[in-house]
Formats: structure tokens, C-alpha cells, sequence
């Protein structure tokens, strides 16, 4: 049978792989959208400035092609400009690029229809103009919309507009024009190529651009899988570097153990996976009490629990935050207790132990296998106030130092002294405190 957690678990993944997969493609295609919509205002401008200087005498003549130049200079400023307040609201969209895959097409054409209405004097057919050139850019260009589609669709479109403005530069400039074979030829030549190499272009740019995303996807999935096993702040530290420092340091934090009552001597008669599901459960919510309450899973030990407040990163409230962490186990731990017993299952019981002092956090182990964990004195005696817990009769046990830290702290019990407990390697007896 299928686990369903499982199965929701795989959707989710590969719901984020599409995601993240459409969002990288579909910036890649917003930025060359943008790149096209500069350049071509930049050309739009160049040729709003420089052509009146170049053509003076024509426009002060009041001949048609010098204006007929300024209004597609006019049009290409005009598009760039909707284009680029479009991008910087919205998401682009196929329509928009498509549009504007034609507005360059009829404007190219436009520009080469000047030529056959309104010929210079030295001018031997449209398809030998060298201004021709641009053609390729207009095609080629397209590819950088991310669109394979819309190298072709530009090379078809120019392709249809030119048949008809070579029969009319045949018809019109007889005698004066030879758009012959090897002219015409080059021209379809350098419309096949330009659609080719657009077309490639497009798909070499969209399969790097998923490569991207892929590697992205697999990143964000290494350090989601190695946030199962450390901190995310342990986690993002270890992806942050090329090889991971063994050792640690000193510093305040607050150690909470907790642990299932009878669990193990209950489990007998139980088979392995039902054990294994009902502590799953256990942990689920004992983990959310814990990582909600700012603190560190360090280790699972059986059916215990040991966490870390105030690691990595150092807080002046880690005392709170693990008193806070036991009461919402507490409190979690009875809602899931009556789930239980809508199951007809018993309830469960736990024992937490909470100690601060000194600890030295870090790396231990090797360079081939290294586990993150703080190591001294404290962790000892949280473990063994957690032991001291069952036989005071009490849920909770507290030391003195992480009563003092987290007392009369926001969200924190009530707490009552319970006088002093031997722990194995201290002569001293220590101070406790219970839940009031």
C-alpha cells in the first residue's frame, strides 16, 4: 500500500520542479524581452537624431521616405516604451511576445519599402541594399525571447513581406534595379540562416536555462534533505563552505531532553512498523514544539529527544525558549493523546530534563562523516534531570540555571522549587524546579 504522506511528499517535489523550472524560463524570457525593447529604443533614438542631420535637405524638400524613416523610428520608440513599462508591471506573456516579434518585422519592412517607393540615386534593388543586415538581427533577436517558435515565425514573416516588395521594386524601378537570381538567392540564404541560427539559439539558451534550474531544484532539494538531519542555520552554514570544519566552540545554550515513558516495554507486543508509527507521531509533534519554540533537534536516541536552544547562533532568552519548547510538548502531547484514544490506543507519557551552562558546539567526527552536536557537561545533566523527573513523579525538571534564565519571561509557567537532586558526577546536589 502506498504511504500517502509519501506520495503528497513526491506531488510536492515535482510541483516545485515545475515551478521552479517555469519561473527560470520565463525570466529568461522577460529579460531578453527587455533587451530587445533597449536596444531597439536606443536604435529608435539614434535614428531620431542622426537621420534629420543626414536628410536635412530631403525634409526641408518635404520628400515622403526621409519622413516616412522618422515615423518608423517614431513607432520603434513608441513600442519599446510600452514594452518596457509593460515588463516592469506584469509578467510577460506569449502574446506580447509574439506582438512584438512583429512589430520588429514591420518595421524592417517598412524601412525597405522606403527603399522601393522612394529610391536614392545609387540604388540597384532591394534585395542588394546593404542595410539588409539587419534582417538577421531582427530574426536572431527573436531567440532571445526563449521562443525557438519565434526565429521562424520572424524569417516567415520578413520571407512573405519581401516577395511582394521585390515584384514591385521589379515593377516600379525597371531599368534601374536587378533583383536577379544570385541576389534573390542570397537573400533566402541569409533568411534560412538567420532562421537556423535563431532557432538553435533559442534551443541551446532554454536547455542551459533548465540546466540551471535543474541544478537550482537540486540544491534547494540537498539542503531540504539536510535540514532533516540538522538545523536549517546548521544546514545553510554547511552548504556555505567547500569543506566542513571539524571542532567547535564554547558557548551558553540550554539542553532539553525528553523522553517516552514505558514506551520501549510497551512495544513488545507491538510489530516494528506499528512502533515505528506510533513514535513517528510522537516526534512530529514534539519536533514542531521544539523548532517552533526556536530551538535545535541535535539527536533522536530511541524514543528520546535531545534538543539545543541558543546553537548555532547564540540567544540571550535560550532558557525561555526550552521552557517554552517543554510546555508545548506538553501540551501537544495531550492533544495527541486523545487522538489516541479515538483509537482505541493508550496514552502516552514523557519525562523532559532542561539544564544551561557551557557547552562546546561544532563539528565532530571526520571530513568524510561529520555530525553537528554540542558535547559537555550540561548535555550530562540534562539527560540525567530528565531521569530525575520520573522519580520526583514530575513531567518537567528543571535546573536551577535554567530556572533563573527563563524566569518571568513572556509564555513561560509558573515554576515551584523541588529541592535538591544527586546527579551522577556532581558532589553538590542539584536545585530543581517543576511546573507549578
Amino acid at each position: 500500500m502506498n504511504d500517502p504522506r509519501r506520495t503528497s511528499s513526491s506531488g510536492r517535489t515535482l510541483e516545485r520542479a515545475i515551478a521552479v523550472v517555469g519561473d527560470t524560463i520565463e525570466r529568461a524570457a522577460h529579460h531578453g524581452e527587455e533587451l530587445v525593447a533597449w536596444s531597439r529604443l536606443a536604435l529608435g533614438v539614434g535614428f531620431l537624431i542622426l537621420w534629420p542631420a543626414v536628410t536635412w535637405y530631403e525634409l526641408a524638400a518635404g520628400i515622403a521616405s526621409a519622413y516616412a524613416v522618422i515615423v518608423v523610428a517614431i513607432l520603434a520608440v513608441a513600442w519599446s516604451v510600452f514594452t518596457v513599462w509593460y515588463l516592469r508591471r506584469r509578467h510577460i506573456t506569449t502574446r506580447l511576445v509574439m506582438a512584438s516579434v512583429l512589430v520588429d518585422c514591420a518595421l524592417v519592412l517598412a524601412l525597405f519599402s522606403v527603399y522601393v517607393l522612394r529610391p536614392p540615386a545609387l540604388y540597384f534593388g532591394i534585395s542588394r541594399v546593404s542595410g539588409l543586415a539587419v534582417i538577421y538581427l531582427v530574426v536572431v533577436g527573436a531567440a532571445l525571447r526563449m521562443t525557438r517558435s519565434g526565429a521562424i515565425v520572424s524569417a516567415l514573416t520578413i520571407g512573405a513581406g519581401l516577395v511582394p516588395m521585390l515584384y514591385l521594386d521589379n515593377t516600379l524601378n525597371a531599368g534601374r534595379v536587378y533583383n536577379g537570381a544570385p541576389s534573390v538567392v542570397s537573400l533566402c540564404l541569409l533568411l534560412l540562416g538567420a532562421a537556423l541560427f535563431g532557432w538553435f539559439s533559442a534551443r541551446r539558451t532554454r536547455e542551459l536555462t533548465l540546466e540551471a534550474a535543474r541544478l537550482t531544484l537540486s540544491g534547494e532539494r540537498a539542503r531540504a534533505r539536510l535540514g532533516a538531519y540538522v538545523s536549517e542555520e546548521v544546514a545553510n552554514a554547511s552548504m556555505a563552505v567547500d569543506e566542513i570544519p571539524l571542532g567547535g566552540v564554547r558557548q551558553e545554550a540550554a539542553v532539553l531532553f525528553a523522553d517516552l515513558r514505558g514506551f520501549t516495554s510497551a512495544s513488545e507486543a507491538k510489530e516494528p512498523e506499528q512502533v515505528v508509527s506510533e513514535l513517528n507521531e510522537y516526534l512530529e509533534v514534539a519536533v514542531t514544539a521544539v523548532r517552533q519554540s526556536g530551538g535545535v533537534v541535535d539527536k533522536y536516541i530511541g524514543d528520546a529527544v535531545m534538543a539545543v536552544f541558543g546553537v548555532p547562533t547564540p540567544r540571550s532568552d535560550d532558557a525561555a525558549c526550552a521552557v517554552r519548547a517543554a510546555a508545548a510538548m506538553e501540551l501537544a502531547l495531550a492533544e495527541l493523546n486523545q487522538r489516541r484514544h479515538a483509537r482505541g490506543l493508550p496514552p502516552l507519557r514523557q519525562g523532559i530534563g532542561i539544564h544551561r551552562g557551557v557547552v562546546v558546539a561544532g563539528n565532530i567526527g571526520t571530513v568524510e562523516r561529520a555530525q553537528y552536536t554540542v558535547i559537555g557537561d550540561t548535555v550530562n545533566v540534562a539527560s540525567r534531570l530528565e531521569s530525575h523527573a520520573k522519580e520526583l513523579g514530575v513531567t518537567v525538571l528543571l535546573s536551577a540555571a535554567a530556572a533563573r534564565g527563563a524566569d518571568g519571561a513572556p509564555g513561560v509557567p509558573q515554576l515551584r522549587p523541588l529541592g535538591g537532586v544527586a546527579v551522577k558526577g556532581r558532589v553538590e546536589p542539584i536545585q530543581v524546579f517543576g511546573f507549578a
